[in-house]
């Protein structure tokens, strides 16, 4: 009777154990149930395989559009600064003729020199507009009419306007400056077209 008086639980030492354990119990229970409900979320925002494909695409069109906007500066800076050149060229002649018969000798500015010039030039471009021609097709297509337009200028500035005085047709005034000065603009206004192209690609 004494053992079993000493070894029994005493009723209100039972209820805490059990209400312990209990609140031990439903605190794993959350703590499982928040973690699920993190996962579940994670997991709804993991990008399938279909989605990182097409980011990798749009990234590898990024860097095409990137590189063909470089390769069309370099070309514009480079037809800006030879037909400058050319242009040059042309005064120094003009000058030389001046001077009389031995002028383009004594200047070293002899008509071979402009025809030089523009000749080699032309061929230049076309082979730096090979590098805009060998782009992507996915970007190429959108700026072909603006690109198009801009190289029909610069060509008809090369080959029909910078020669005009080897031909005699030099304009009276200072008009062939002024008519270089205007073509000049209306390049830069078509390289501009060119540019805005570029920038809708890339949106």
């Amino acid at each position: 009777m004494e053992y079993a008086e000493h070894c029994a639980i005493p009723p209100q030492r039972g209820r805490s154990d059990f209400l312990r354990r209990h609140q031990r119990y439903g605190e794993i229970m959350r703590y499982l149930c928040a973690l699920l409900v993190m996962l579940c979320w994670g997991l709804a925002f993991v990008p399938s395989a279909e989605s990182w494909n097409l980011d990798g695409q749009e990234r590898d069109r990024q860097a095409a559009v990137e590189a063909y906007e470089q390769s069309f500066e370099a070309l514009h800076a480079w037809v800006e600064t030879t037909m400058l050149e050319c242009k040059t060229a042309v005064s120094l002649w003009q000058v030389s003729m001046a001077l009389g018969s031995d002028g383009p000798a004594r200047l070293d500015a002899g008509p071979d020199k402009v025809t030089t010039c523009i000749a080699q030039n032309r061929v230049e471009m076309y082979r730096r507009l090979g590098n805009l021609q060998a782009a992507p097709a996915n970007i190429r297509t959108y700026p072909s009419t603006a690109l198009q337009n801009y190289v029909d200028l610069a060509e008809g500035i090369f080959v029909n306007f910078l020669p005009r005085p080897l031909a005699g047709r030099v304009e009276d005034g200072g008009e062939y400056d002024q008519r270089f000065s205007r073509m000049e603009q209306a390049l830069r206004a078509s390289a501009e077209v060119v540019r805005e192209r570029i920038r809708m690609m890339r949106r």
